[in-house]
């Protein structure tokens, strides 16, 4: 699998971000603290794992806080020869977007499109591989798990010759497993037909015991029937008894009952004659009552006349008090309207003063607006003129990493030709004259010298013997070669206008500089407009003038002082104050004009509830004379009292009669006769009970014993341990099948496991070829069983892990996943992603570290997310990208 592009968009604090990735090599992501560089590395996952309508934690905390969006993330991605484009947005506007584009263009979106990518990338990308060679940040001095990844494992054994995983030990491996499965779950639980088997003869066991349990109970049932017939026979003679007592009870609780409901009727009628003489005396007493009214309320006609003239006062001296309260009320209420056109005009006079301060304001405004309108057009001007003085510099990241290429060439070029070219050791035996070459040298005796030969060295000897020496077609092509890389650094650097690499380094660094000054006055220029743009200061300046013209007024020069400000405030308290002191006066006056008004009004509601009272008593002892008149015409006073006394004589007379009659029955000999009805009663009903529950149970037991019976249960009892038998020998023969398979499985399963520990060696051999590119041609490591180093040795001196420096622990932890991702390249791999590792690493190891890097990404692809840039200035041909903020994206070609 490789990444090609990936883009961010409302992600975290990242508003837009875009990147793109080699698809073989290095891609080199640097920025500050919080400008994306982890979140483009945790995007890729998300985008992987998770569906747009999800609700993870993971999920959750990628949503901007800034702003009310949903976060997206787009990539294009190739698998073999499948590529497509996948994107994402969760929580606002969710979707989800499928585009394949080769080898067939097509188009899918929602759950479809998740279900898809998954099923692509399942078929062929280690995914969970993929999570643990990436060293997300804070994790880089942690081990990657390898061991139970099948890509990784697929690869290590077709290195290691494919004899470990063969399709026939696999196939045997597979087939112990499938029937383990038969009669084991993974955890070890019987399961299918063990499972059924075993529930068989526990249900076979369980009718064994019911038929036995049936037998028991069959033979319980008959000696409980005899016991049920004995004791039903004991019962009956009892309830004979038991009925003629209850029935003799009854009879004479009876007879006292009937004597003392006469004793009752008695009383009875003692009550009622003294009702009656209640009744008569009752009647006399009301007559006395009306008798009593209508003096009384003659008597009340008296005070209700006196009240009618004390009301008639009182109403004329609170007319007088209203005509005065009303006269006062008017006056104030002028006086207030007076205060009131005073405060009105010292609220005008204040409104003008401040309005000439606001417009000073506004002026003074005005005048720090076209200030900073000034400085930042300055600022422009200086911005425009580096930038021009930038896009005029022929240097490029590009054009030094070319220049730098061509100049280590010819540096190799160099030194081999200097260890192919041939040479010539010319030594002279005494003084001697010789030409080389068709130039004549002069050698004094015993000197020795040396010449090398390009193409072809010629020699003479006093016109005498002539050498001619060849260096041969090697060396000639090395001369070629050394002369091309020669002309191509002069190349490059006639194209930037340089001499030689120098050159072109001091010419980067000076566009370099420009740059980091472009940055600068950018910055200059965000800080003079305060985080404003051109165009608002424009606006507000506008607005100023317009806010002055409108004021009618000539723009002011300086500010009104504070004094006239206070001034005209203070008047205006002063008048508001006046207007509200006689506010309250006038309010006053009003109130005490309404409450005379009030009170003239109660004065003369009591005048006409005086008279409504006279007329009431008066009406009151009418009523009266006529109610007792109507009443002496119907019965006279006399006939009254008479009546009285005879009812008294009466009920006298029936209450003697009934204390005679109480005094003869006595009250607890009916309690003790009720008392004993109802004990022999309840015994009679207990023992009928009792008689009629064993009848029952009886006739039930018997109706049980004639369905049953005895025959059938030893017959049945017989056939059900026989199927027990059957079932429990079939039980055994299976259990044995199951604990082979499982002994099989396990013996299978040690074996491999101890096989698979070859499957080290590969991943061993190509960590040790990076490691010495590292640490030296003596480095060598230990693995574990589950693939972590153990051990690193150096010089024959082994370090445990453990012991091991931290910075060298995170070296070794990037090797392994270098190695690992070295080893599955052939079946396509995954990217291998770094998040701000060899933090720990020394500048001497950094730089050796860059040589393993640059190995590994000849198979691989190697995605670096880096703040410090200066870790990774050895690799020469990395795509580097620049993030300069969460909000902006470069791009350059390291050099």
């Amino acid at each position: 699998m490789r990444v090609h592009r990936l883009t961010l968009r409302d992600y975290r604090g990242v508003r837009s971000c875009e990147l793109t990735f080699a698809e073989r090599g290095i891609t080199v992501v640097e920025g500050d603290n919080e400008s994306g560089k982890s979140s483009a590395a945790e995007a890729l996952h998300l985008l992987m794992e998770y569906r747009d309508d999800s609700t993870h934690k993971k999920v959750m905390v990628v949503k901007p806080l800034h702003l009310d969006a949903g976060a997206e993330v787009e990539a294009e991605i190739s698998v073999g020869s499948l590529r497509f484009t996948y994107a994402k947005r969760w929580h606002r506007d969710r979707f989800t977007r499928l585009r394949i584009t080769s080898p067939r263009a097509e188009v899918v979106t929602g759950r479809d499109a998740h279900d898809r990518v998954r099923a692509l990338l399942g078929g062929t990308v280690d995914l969970e591989l993929w999570r643990a060679l990436s060293a997300p940040q804070a994790e880089g001095l942690h081990q990657a798990a390898l061991r139970d990844h099948p890509s990784l494992v697929a690869a290590l054994d077709a290195v290691a010759g494919g004899e470990l995983g063969t399709p026939e030990e696999s196939d045997l491996l597979g087939r112990a497993e499938a029937e383990a499965a038969r009669w084991f779950t993974p955890l070890g639980k019987a399961k299918g037909n063990l499972v059924e088997l075993r529930r068989r003869f526990a249900a076979a066991a369980t009718a064994v015991t019911a038929h036995e349990t049936a037998i028991a109970a069959l033979d319980a049932d008959v000696s409980w029937c005899a016991d049920l017939e004995r004791r039903a026979g004991d019962l009956a003679p009892k309830l004979v008894t038991a009925t003629h007592a209850a029935e003799a009870a009854s009879e004479h609780a009876a007879e006292l009952r009937a004597r003392h409901a006469a004793v009752e009727g008695l009383a009875l009628s003692a009550d009622l004659a003294g009702s009656r003489a209640e009744l008569a005396h009752n009647a006399a007493g009301r007559r006395n009552a009306l008798v009593e009214g209508v003096a009384q309320a003659t008597l009340d006609v008296a005070p209700a006349q006196g009240e009618l003239g004390t009301a008639s006062a009182a109403m004329e001296a609170a007319e007088l008090a209203e005509t005065e309260a009303a006269i006062a009320a008017s006056a104030a209420r002028a006086g207030s309207a007076a205060a009131g056109d005073a405060a009105g005009q010292a609220e005008a006079d204040d409104a003008r003063v401040r309005d000439a301060a606001t417009l000073a304001q506004v002026a003074r405004q005005l005048g720090e607006v076209e200030l900073l309108l000034g400085n930042a057009a300055r600022l422009q001007q200086e911005l425009a003129e580096t930038e021009a003085a930038l896009a005029a510099r022929r240097s490029t990241p590009a054009a030094l990493a070319g220049v730098q290429e061509a100049h280590d060439d010819a540096l190799r070029a160099e030194a081999a030709l200097a260890a192919g070219r041939a040479s010539v050791l010319i030594e002279a035996l005494h003084d001697v004259s010789i030409t080389v070459n068709g130039a004549e040298e002069h050698l004094s005796a015993a000197t020795i010298t040396e010449r090398a030969v390009a193409d072809s060295l010629v020699l003479e000897l006093a016109g005498e013997l002539r050498v001619t020496i060849a260096a041969g077609a090697a060396a000639g092509e090395l001369e070629a070669r050394h002369r091309a890389a020669t002309a191509l650094v002069a190349e490059r650097c006639d194209a930037l206008g340089v001499t030689d690499l120098a050159g072109a380094r001091t010419l980067e660094d000076e566009r370099r500089a420009l740059v980091s000054l472009v940055q600068a006055r950018h910055t200059a220029v965000a800080a003079a407009l305060g985080g404003r743009t051109l165009a608002h200061l424009t606006e507000l300046a506008v607005q100023a003038r317009e806010v002055l013209a409108a004021g009618g007024l000539p723009r002011p020069t300086a500010p009104l002082g504070a004094e006239v400000l206070e001034t005209a405030r203070r008047r205006w308290d002063e008048a508001r104050a006046a207007q509200r002191s006689a506010q309250r006066s006038a309010d006053l006056a009003t109130a005490r004009s309404d409450t005379a008004q009030v009170t003239a009004l109660a004065a003369v509601a009591g005048l006409e509830q005086a008279e409504a009272v006279l007329r009431a008593a008066r009406a009151e002892v009418d009523r009266r004379a006529l109610v007792l008149a109507a009443a002496r015409a119907e019965t006279s006073d006399d006939a009254l009292e008479g009546a009285a006394l005879s009812a008294e004589d009466e009920a006298a007379s029936a209450l003697r009669a009934w204390q005679v009659a109480a005094a003869e029955v006595a009250g607890s000999a009916l309690e003790h006769a009720e008392q004993a009805a109802q004990r022999t009663t309840v015994e009679q009903d207990g023992i009928a009970r009792s008689l009629a529950q064993l009848r029952e149970d009886l006739v039930a037991i018997r109706s049980r014993l004639e369905l049953q019976g005895e025959g059938g249960l030893h017959d049945r009892l017989a056939d059900a341990q026989r199927l027990a038998s059957a079932i429990d020998a079939e039980l055994t023969s299976v259990e044995s099948k199951a604990a082979a398979a499982r002994l099989l499985l396990t013996t299978l399963t040690r074996h491999r496991d101890e096989a698979a520990r070859a499957y080290g060696e590969p991943l061993q051999a190509q960590l040790e070829l990076l490691g010495r590119l590292v640490f030296g041609a003596t480095f060598v490591v230990e693995l574990d069983d589950e693939l972590r180093i153990a051990a690193r040795i150096l010089d024959g001196v082994p370090v445990p892990w453990s012991e091991l420096s931290v910075g060298v622990k995170e070296q070794l932890a990037v090797l392994t996943r270098l190695a690992a991702a070295t080893i599955v390249s052939p079946n396509g791999g995954v990217p291998v992603v770094f998040d701000d590792v060899l933090g720990f690493t020394d500048p001497g190891r950094l730089a050796l570290m860059s040589a393993a890097f640059e190995a590994a990404a000849e198979h691989c692809q190697i995605i670096v997310l880096t703040c410090d840039p200066a870790r990774y200035r050895h690799l020469a041909r990395a795509l580097t990208h620049c993030l300069g903020a969460p909000r902006e994206v470069g791009t350059r070609q390291a050099g």
